[in-house]
This record gives structure tokens, C-alpha cells and sequence, in this order.
């Protein structure tokens, strides 16, 4: 055997080797059964040019997956960060709409405890004192909007990092 022999028979070797990496298991044996059937590796046609077509097709396969798989990646992402974002706005929405209502109610109660001052009447010290409660109540939902908004943005922090590892 000469060289020149030799670097074809490990240049086929090493096509067959990435046509049967990209097979199942029935191709497999079909390469091998074709092998065998024109007497060992040695004969094998490594000019065919329908094989090297079929090598190269297989390579142009599985690059445009690995393309594929990288795109459904980046879009599930985008698609995660998306709705943590979306999710974030809202409670911003309603915690500004909570802050808003405590505020009013906390006014109303002034007002009215104003009121019961001036004219010497328990019923608008009530009222006061019920939307006092009320306020409160309030507030401890925004504070537990503030904690889920905290969560939030720790997800999208931990995304973030996420992503610049791929």
C-alpha cells in the first residue's frame, strides 16, 4: 500500500464515519451489510459522487438543526423575559393604583376626623376610623405586591445571567 492509497482509505473511513454518526441504527447496518458486500473497506467507492453528495447533505442538515435548536433557544428566552416583564409592569400598574386609593382614603379619613372636630359628631369620627382600617388593609397588599415585584425582578436578574451564558 502507498500513501496515496492509504489517505483515501482514512479519508472514506472518516466519511463513512460522519454519514453513519448522523444515521440510525438500520442505516448503519446498511453500510456496513454494503461493506461487506463489496468485499471490505478497501473496495468501498469513496469518487461516487451520489455519496459525497449525500455526506455533504447530511453536514448542511445538521448544521441548519444546530441553526434551529439555537433560534427555539433565543425565543424561549425572549418569550420568559417577555412575560416576567409583562408581569412586573402589571403589579407596577396596580401598586401605583393601591398607592393612589391609600392615599385618597387617608385624605377622606383627615377630612372627616376634621369634620367630627368641628361639629362635635361621633358618626364622621366612625367613618374616619373606617377608612383608617380600610387604608390599612390596603397597605399591607401593597406591601405584598412590593415582595411579589421584588420576585419578579430577581427572575428577570437570574434570566439575564442565564442568557449570557449561552
Amino acid at each position: 500500500m502507498d500513501k496515496h492509497q492509504l489517505r483515501e482509505d482514512f479519508q472514506s473511513i472518516k466519511r463513512l464515519k460522519v454519514i453513519t454518526s448522523r444515521k440510525t441504527f438500520s442505516a448503519r447496518r446498511i453500510i456496513c451489510d454494503h461493506v461487506n458486500a463489496v468485499g471490505g473497506i478497501f473496495n468501498v467507492d469513496v469518487a461516487n459522487k451520489q455519496l459525497q453528495v449525500s455526506a455533504a447533505g447530511a453536514r448542511q442538515k445538521y448544521l441548519v438543526q444546530l441553526e434551529d435548536q439555537k433560534k427555539q433557544k433565543t425565543q424561549q428566552a425572549s418569550r420568559k423575559r417577555k412575560l416576567v416583564s409583562d408581569e412586573v409592569e402589571q403589579l407596577k400598574k396596580q401598586k401605583l393604583c393601591i398607592s393612589n386609593d391609600i392615599e385618597a382614603m387617608r385624605k377622606a379619613a383627615d377630612d372627616y376626623a376634621d369634620k367630627a372636630e368641628k361639629l362635635h359628631d361621633l358618626t364622621y369620627i366612625a367613618k374616619s376610623n373606617s377608612l383608617r382600617w380600610v387604608a390599612k388593609d390596603k397597605d399591607a397588599e401593597l406591601k405584598s405586591i412590593s415582595w411579589r415585584q421584588l420576585v419578579y425582578n430577581s427572575r428577570t436578574v437570574k434570566l439575564g445571567r442565564c442568557l449570557l451564558l449561552y
